[in-house]
């Protein structure tokens, strides 16, 4: 998919008919067709967006070597008391200096719940999304997030996967400008008090659908 240029969307035309994850909140995760929402067309972009698959990470892992264990190794810059250890962008996995031992990752409480994964001061999701926008040379967004980490939120695709080191890979995590991620958060609670209200029903092929009136 195209990248954020100057924090705002590409305004292309892009094709709806796309299947993307989406978290409803009370636990219903579903695949919707983006067509298929009951949105403008500038929020159908925005959702493919952040929610569609990315060509240029897909371009990377498979140009991109692999080590002998099969890891996509991407040394850990700017980040106190894991500079120079490395993250593996598919399994979501950080390891020492010398690349042999992994560092375990450590549960984040929110109200005394298992929120997210944490290694050293950071969110493992984090940690991922930032090494991406390095090595794709994103650097201007590289830098903005290092330096005003509330301004640039990471976005995690699937964020029921959150609590799981895999699910923390490169394909489920996306660094934000603040406000295009609350753009989007605002198109999530809004159908999800949709579906709690019962306007809307997911049918047989995962669709989220407008109950007819």
């Amino acid at each position: 998919m195209k990248r954020i240029k100057r924090d705002e969307l590409d305004t292309e035309e892009y094709p709806f008919s796309h299947h993307v994850p989406m978290d409803l909140r009370g636990g219903v995760r579903t695949y919707v067709d983006v067509d298929q929402l009951p949105l403008s067309d500038t929020q159908k972009r925005l959702v493919l967006r952040i929610q569609g698959p990315d060509a240029k990470k897909e371009a990377y892992m498979i140009r991109r070597h692999k080590d002998r264990a099969g890891r996509v190794l991407v040394t850990i810059k700017d980040i106190k008391g894991l500079e120079e250890c490395a993250v593996d962008l598919l399994s979501g996995k950080v390891y020492d200096k010398t690349r042999r031992h992994e560092i375990r990752p450590r549960y984040h409480l929110t109200k005394g719940k298992p929120d997210y994964l944490m290694i050293g001061p950071m969110g493992l999701h984090r940690i991922v999304a930032l090494a991406w926008l390095r090595v794709s040379g994103q650097l201007d967004l590289y830098r903005k997030a290092i330096a005003s980490p509330r301004a640039y939120p990471c976005h995690h695709i699937k964020p029921w996967t959150k609590l799981d080191q895999r699910g923390n890979n490169i394909f489920n995590v996306e660094i934000l400008p603040r406000t295009i991620h609350q753009r989007y958060e605002s198109i999530a609670t809004q159908l999800a008090a949709k579906y709690k209200r019962g306007e809307l029903v997911i049918d047989d092929e995962t669709n989220l659908k407008m109950v007819a009136e």
